[in-house]
């Protein structure tokens, strides 16, 4: 190779290099964006349009063509090859920029169906607590004899008398008349714990008490849970 063309080729790669370091400042300075598009090849053309080397009058004419042409293509060879290492950048640029659009599509994404998720929860949550007040309302209210909704008071049934039921009963009573003065959410999510204390040793209980006084004994904790719970969700 010429040392016209080493020093061409010497040049380009300076160039080249410069740039890239350029914009690898850039961008890690500023925001990522798309890469740019104004980089405009030039066509691999002979010196002179209908030119050829193909004829000479002398032999010093045709040794100076054939040199010239030696260095026009070792020139044109080195034009392609780094046009196409600017190209091969540019692809390198928007591949990058498309896996940027995709990891932001996925996040977008992401948080789309974590705030779906979050919606289908709270509307399945709403549909639930209509549908306990409903039940609530239909089949399992309490009557003013048997809770006191100013003080808090129950009036048990016979079949949650039992002496062994005693203290637990005594808790649900203190809770439910604190509950019923406050309205306090810690008196309701304890109460409603030993009410469920007192539904497993009703339930352990089945062959000693009578089928009548169960069903009556399990409706009225249902409807006295449900009672503090519904009244704690709306105050």
């Amino acid at each position: 190779m010429s040392t016209t063309a080493l020093k061409l080729g010497l040049l380009a790669w300076l160039l080249i290099t410069s740039e890239t370091a350029n914009a690898q400042h850039n961008v890690s300075r500023q925001e990522y964006s798309h890469p740019s598009t104004d980089f405009d090849p030039t066509p691999p053309w002979p010196p002179e349009l209908a030119f050829t080397y193909h004829h000479a009058s002398t032999a010093a004419e045709g040794y100076l063509r054939g040199l010239s042409s030696v260095i026009h293509a070792e020139g044109t060879y080195l034009l392609s090859r780094y046009q196409a290492a600017v190209f091969m950048e540019y692809a390198k640029s928007l591949k990058d920029h498309n896996h940027r659009q995709w990891v932001a599509f996925c996040m977008a994404e992401r948080e789309r169906r974590a705030a779906d998720r979050v919606r289908r929860k709270e509307a399945k949550r709403l549909k639930n607590e209509r549908m306990h007040a409903d039940k609530y309302a239909n089949a399992y209210r309490l009557t003013s004899s048997e809770l006191d909704r100013s003080t808090g008071a129950i009036a048990w049934p016979a079949g949650l008398t039992s002496s062994k039921y005693e203290p637990i009963r005594s808790k649900i009573d203190e809770l439910s008349r604190r509950g019923a003065a406050t309205k306090a959410s810690p008196y309701v999510n304890d109460l409603v714990r030993y009410v469920m204390d007192l539904q497993r040793e009703l339930r352990s209980d089945l062959r000693s008490v009578g089928r009548v006084e169960y069903l009556a004994a399990t409706n009225f904790l249902y409807g006295l849970k449900l009672e503090h719970t519904l009244a704690a969700t709306i105050n």
